[in-house]
């Protein structure tokens, strides 16, 4: 054995020493484990018993919490578009700057029937959520389209704005003939 193989052996049984110490030989002398005094302490802290109390303080815990800085900046920028895409494939990115010869990475000219198969019947907002129904699939701002060629950007009752790398598409809500979407 090296002098490295021994060195990195030497500092696995260390950490293996302290982890036997930390959760099996301390809480022996301290009459308690960490997790009971933690359980204990926030039952009564909260004037609940058990995992109830718990939860009720976990609760009320989270809603007083206020997101970072960069937690905002994540929220706020989440459905920018970005000039490289890092999730989008190297081919669909090829054909999508193919403009001038007329024929996309999937052999069909853009612009002839590319949105033909995309259909908006449906629109959903629960709180700041909104959902889209596209082909019968419910998607949200920033959802990747199940073709795999569109990204879902932005959601309005009477339309969606769709992008596929390089141009912006806008599909408009398809309503039934007597007026309710189904």
């Amino acid at each position: 054995m090296s002098t490295r193989e021994k060195i990195l052996v030497a500092a696995a049984a260390l950490a293996l020493l302290y982890g036997i110490y930390e959760v099996g030989v301390r809480p022996l002398f301290t009459h308690r484990s960490h997790s009971a005094k933690a359980l204990t302490v926030s039952s009564q802290g909260s004037g609940g018993t058990g995992l109830s109390g718990f939860i009720s303080q976990a609760v009320s815990q989270a809603r007083t919490v206020k997101p970072g800085a960069s937690d905002v900046y994540i929220i706020h920028n989440r459905n920018i578009g970005w000039k490289r895409d890092p999730f989008i494939s190297a081919e669909f990115m090829a054909g999508a700057g193919n403009r001038e010869g007329g024929a996309a990475a999937g052999g069909k000219a853009r612009g002839e029937g590319s949105t033909k198969a995309l259909t908006y019947s449906g629109y959903v907002a629960m709180g700041g959520i909104k959902f889209a129904v596209i082909n019968g699939r419910e998607y949200e701002e920033g959802d990747t389209l199940k073709d795999g060629r569109y990204v879902l950007r932005h959601i309005y009752p009477s339309k969606v704005v769709l992008t596929d790398g390089a141009a912006v598409i806008t599909v408009k809500l398809k309503e039934s003939e007597d007026g309710v979407n189904r």
